[in-house]
């Protein structure tokens, strides 16, 4: 349950939160806040999210998460916290329980990661997240622009493609039958305006 903090209700000092409720990420054994971005990123995130959980679900593939904290190496700490993420059945079987999973971040490489582009995210964070995940055992990176309608996929740090207006983005082999047309996914173009 969320607590309510009104004027007169005493707040937590930084230092007293638990860990676990706080967004970050660690870099080289340095603790770096979490960018979430604006309402846009969030529904874009959600809808993608929704999509692939459900396709994945329906297929017993793997598990979705969402904003999942993941330990990508041990030294220096490397742990990251993707928009979403995709977990192969092989990688984590499906009759394991969730249960098992007790630390802050998951000591597991996701065969996909997703990551929602923020106008304030910078070419270097992004290929410094590429390069990071790739290099940990990450199948696939898809970066989603939503302001430009494009999702770039990597398929390793040297190789990547872009899907934009007409084309279809699909799952394999990673998430296999999964298909994501543009068009469809970000919904028509706003009208243009004119001024007289």
């Amino acid at each position: 349950m969320n607590a309510i903090v009104t004027a007169s209700s005493p707040v937590q000092p930084e230092s007293s939160l638990d860990e676990r409720d706080r967004l970050n990420e660690v870099i080289d054994d340095e603790r770096r806040e979490v960018n979430l971005g604006g309402v846009r990123e969030s529904l874009v995130g959600s809808r993608l999210g929704y999509q692939l959980s459900s396709h994945a679900h329906v297929r017993r593939l793997g598990t979705v998460v969402i904003g999942g904290h993941f330990e990508l190496q041990a030294t220096p700490c490397l742990q990251r916290r993707p928009d979403i993420a995709f977990v192969s059945a092989e990688r984590w079987p499906l009759d394991r329980s969730i249960l098992d999973i007790d630390d802050n971040a998951w000591k597991l490489v996701p065969d996909l990661v997703i990551e929602v582009n923020s106008p304030t995210d910078t070419a270097n964070v992004n290929l410094r997240r590429v390069r990071d995940f790739c290099a940990a055992g990450c199948r696939q990176v898809w970066f989603v622009y939503s302001e430009f309608r494009e999702i770039q996929v990597f398929d390793t740090r040297h190789s990547s493609r872009s899907f934009t207006r007409g084309d279809t983005l699909t799952g394999d082999p990673v998430i296999p039958g999964f298909t994501l047309a543009i068009d469809d996914f970000f919904g028509p173009e706003p009208p243009t305006t004119t001024t007289p």
